[in-house]
Order: structure tokens, then C-alpha cells, then sequence
């Protein structure tokens, strides 16, 4: 992945972000292609005397330039929209991130309703049929859509679910190797815009090209979901399905309208733009659980229940909780002395269902022995060795880094004890002098799929749970040796 371009040379520059160059580029790109081809093709057509398209006001490229700008406009509002409201957990603390767009965060969906609302905005106070405008821009949208994808991909966002092909991508951080999506979706707008490109050419009726666009568009995506990372909502669908979906209605009803010569399909694409921005949360709100909060340690006010008597604060000669002291314990520095073992308890303190909690570990040093003890037994395991019957766990070793990432949490079909999935205790052992910095964060496990492998989308992450950091310095040498590891009874 490169966020950045030329980073080499210029640093992570905000102008040089390849995600929000090839939006420009996607955007300019689309708009010499609207103002020129799709123009002449569309100018043909309204040459034809008694034509279908021989009606109302006529398109000019002065026109071409105001629509292009009112349509950016609004597509851009629709995107980040549909965005912040599918996942509204990560900008309720802050709503100022909202208007960080060059951070990533658009949604095709949304900016999808917004254009069309653009455009229907233009074409009443231009007095020019919506039908002859749209038919006549879309075909060239799914160009846009392809270059902005491979801005997803070089931002390392909207990637797909583990593969075995051998064309996948090792992403994150080279775990793990992904099916390339946002690669996919580029060739699937490439291929759109050479299907429906000749349809408009050859179309005899308004509307014909839209609603082409509209199910080509639906059918593509809901398909694509399958090899997304997004989790399944209530009936097995994802978000985007659900908008997919809705796509196909509007597709159908505009071509029924067509067919039947009924101006009438105007209101019908009208009413597709709330559903797409309305349906999407709902389905996502349905028995969504709050975020998962994870802290350093377990603070004193916390009721420990049956785990009374294990260590509550972590282990080290010296170390330092960042925050408040109570809520925000997020971030842990620690100076451990090598071939010393620690403890190092975390807290789970969201509410949730029975099934716990699963977490996500990474950047972890392979130098670096990590133990997790089974509170019931008082017994600690390296983690090779915890029984499959008790955690869950899989361990992922970074391609040609000294790191490797677990994925952890209560077996399949397992109904864990509430309590027993908010405490953690690890013992961490460093073999080598020199600093890390390893990562955690966590899901609730009944929007997860215990199949699945490796991490979710970045994407989701932030919405779904805050990442706890530990930043460790280890020495050799000399200097006391800390209270001893044992649990307190």
C-alpha cells in the first residue's frame, strides 16, 4: 500500500495523499469525458428531429461545466454522508473528523444519491429532461469509479477477505494474503463504461441507459460483497447489499417506466435517494452493540467478581498509563529488563452479550514471549499451547518481518461467561534489549464470523473498538528486578 506518493522523497505530504490525488484525477477525468464524447453523442441525438430526445431545452457545454460542479458538489456531500452515518461510532466523540475527507471515508452508495439529487436540482431550473442528462453522464461514471478504487488501493482501504489465489495481496502489513477488491471493482468500471458507452449510442428511448447503469451497478456491487470485508447485518446481507438491492428497484422501475413512456420514472429515482442513505444505517442499527472500550489494566472502582485477587495493574520498573487514570488508559510505556517475565492485565469495560469479547493483536516482536493465563485454573499457557476447547487462537507470521499477529477469543459456538471475556491477563517476556511497540483492539463477538481469519477492515476498526498501544523499552544490564510475577491471593 502507498498512502502517500513520492513519500520517499517528499515525505507524507497532504497534497501528495494518492487517495485524494486520484479522486482529482477520477474527477477531471470523468468531466473531459462527459464534456466531450458523451456530449457530441448526446448532441447527435437531439439532432433527430421527433426523437425521443427532441424535447425541453438542450445541453451546451457552458451547461456541461455548471452540472459537473454542482454534481461534484453534491456527490462529494452524498459519499461522506452515507460514511459517517455507516459508521457514526467513530465520529459521535468528534464530529470535527467529519470534515477531514483527505483522511479517507466516501461511500459510493451515498455519493451516488447525491449526483443523481444534483443533477435533478439542474435539470428543473435548466428546464432540460433528467432522463437526457443522465443517460447521457453515466456511462462514463464507472471510469471515475475505477480510478478511485485504485486510490483504495493505495491507501490500503476497502480490501477483501483472505485468499489463497495468486494474484492476492498481502494487506494488511503483510500478513495476510487478501483478495485485491478494489483492483476488482477498477476492472468491473473499466468494463461497464465499454458495455453501456455503445448502448447509449444505440438507444432509441430515454432512460434506457440509466436504468442499465442502475442494475449493472447494483448487481456488481452485491456480488462484490461477498469477498468484502464488511459484516453481515440482520438476513445475511451486508450494508452495501442493502443499497445493491435498492439499486435493482430503481433499475427496474425506470425501466418499467420506460418501456411504458411514463414521465412518471422521474419520482421513482427521486425516491431511491432517501433509501440509500436511510436504509443503510437502519440495518446496521439493528442490536448493534456500543464499541468495544479496552483499557490498560483494571482500575480500582471496576468489581473484579470471581477473578478478586489476580493483578490489576501492569508490570514493569517503570511504567506509565497515559489518560485520566480511569477511563483512557490507552496507551501503556513500559521499561522491562530482558529475560524478565511481566504481567500485563487489560479490560474490556463496553457491555455486551455472553459472547464476549474477540480480540486482534499485532506488531508483535517474535523475540517477544507472550503468555495468556486461564483465570479459572490459574494456569498460564504460551500461546501454542492454550487448548483449542478454551481460546481461540491464531497466529499469523508477518512475510519478511520479525512480527507476527494473533487473532483471539472464544471458540466457535462456545457461550462464554461475560466476566471471563472483559478480563485479560497476558505475561509478555522479552528476549531481546531494543523497543516495540505492539497493538490490540477488539470486536464483540456476535457481529463477527468465527471462520473468518486475520483483521477486519481498518475501516471498521475505529467504529467498532479504540486500540490499546503498549510501547515497551528493554535494556540488559544491572538494576533491581520488580516485584515478583506471581498472582496476588
Amino acid at each position: 500500500m502507498h498512502p502517500y506518493l513520492f513519500e520517499d522523497l517528499f515525505g507524507p505530504v497532504f497534497f501528495l495523499r494518492s487517495y485524494v490525488l486520484l479522486l482529482l484525477a477520477a474527477a477531471v477525468t470523468v468531466y473531459l469525458l462527459v464534456s466531450g464524447p458523451a456530449l457530441r453523442m448526446y448532441r447527435a441525438k437531439v439532432g433527430v428531429a421527433d426523437g425521443a430526445w427532441s424535447v425541453g431545452a438542450v445541453l451546451d457545454r457552458g451547461c456541461v461545466r455548471e452540472l459537473s460542479a454542482v454534481t461534484a458538489l453534491f456527490l462529494l456531500i452524498g459519499a461522506r454522508a452515507g460514511y459517517v452515518i455507516l459508521h457514526r461510532n467513530l465520529y459521535l466523540p468528534d464530529p470535527s473528523r467529519i470534515l477531514r475527507v483527505w483522511e479517507g471515508g466516501l461511500v459510493f452508495h451515498g455519493g451516488l444519491a447525491g449526483a443523481v439529487f444534483g443533477v435533478f436540482l439542474f435539470a428543473r431550473v435548466r428546464r432540460i429532461p433528467l432522463m437526457h442528462i443522465l443517460d447521457m453522464a453515466l456511462p462514463y461514471v464507472p471510469v471515475g469509479y475505477a480510478i478511485g478504487r485504485v486510490g483504495c488501493f493505495l491507501n490500503g482501504c476497502c480490501g477483501g477477505i483472505l485468499s489463497d489465489n495468486p494474484w492476492g495481496i498481502a494487506w494488511p502489513r503483510g500478513l495476510f494474503s487478501r483478495h485485491p477488491t478494489q483492483l476488482y471493482a477498477a476492472l468491473a468500471g473499466v468494463a461497464m463504461t465499454l458495455v453501456l458507452v455503445p448502448m447509449y449510442r444505440r438507444s432509441q428511448r430515454a432512460g434506457t441507459t440509466t436504468a442499465s447503469f442502475l442494475a449493472v451497478m447494483g448487481a456488481y456491487r452485491f456480488l462484490l460483497e461477498y469477498l468484502r470485508l464488511h459484516r453481515p447485518v440482520e438476513g445475511g446481507l451486508s450494508p452495501f447489499q442493502v443499497t445493491s438491492l435498492v439499486l435493482l428497484v430503481a433499475a427496474a422501475a425506470v425501466a418499467a417506466a420506460t418501456v411504458f413512456r411514463r414521465p412518471s420514472y422521474r419520482s421513482a429515482l427521486l425516491l431511491v435517494l432517501p433509501l440509500l442513505l436511510v436504509l443503510q444505517p437502519h440495518s446496521l442499527s439493528a442490536g448493534e452493540p456500543p464499541p468495544v472500550k479496552l483499557i490498560w489494566g483494571v482500575p480500582e472502582h471496576v468489581e473484579m467478581g470471581l477473578f478478586t485477587g489476580l493483578q490489576r495493574e501492569p508490570q514493569a520498573q517503570e511504567f506509565t498509563l497515559h489518560g485520566d487514570g480511569r477511563q483512557e488508559r490507552e496507551e501503556l510505556s513500559v521499561v522491562w529488563r530482558r529475560r524478565e517475565s511481566y504481567i500485563v492485565p487489560l479490560f474490556a469495560s463496553s457491555e455486551h452479550t455472553l459472547k464476549g469479547v474477540r480480540y486482534y493483536g499485532y506488531d508483535i516482536p517474535e523475540h517477544v514471549d507472550l503468555e495468556w493465563l486461564d483465570p479459572w485454573n490459574r494456569v498460564w499457557y504460551a500461546l501454542e499451547e492454550i487448548p483449542a476447547d478454551i481460546i481461540r487462537l491464531q497466529v499469523f507470521h508477518s512475510a519478511g518481518e520479525e512480527t507476527r499477529a494473533i487473532d483471539f477469543g472464544p471458540p466457535e459456538g462456545a457461550e462464554f461467561h461475560p466476566q471471563l471475556s472483559r478480563f485479560i491477563w497476558f505475561r509478555v517476556t522479552p528476549r531481546r534489549a531494543g523497543t516495540f511497540t505492539l497493538r490490540i483492539f477488539g470486536y464483540h463477538m456476535e457481529h463477527d464470523d468465527p471462520g473468518r481469519l486475520g483483521f477486519p477492515d481498518p475501516e471498521e476498526v475505529s467504529a467498532a473498538s479504540n486500540t490499546l498501544l503498549l510501547r515497551a523499552r528493554v535494556y540488559t544490564g544491572g538494576g533491581a528486578r520488580p516485584e515478583a510475577e506471581t498472582l496476588l491471593d
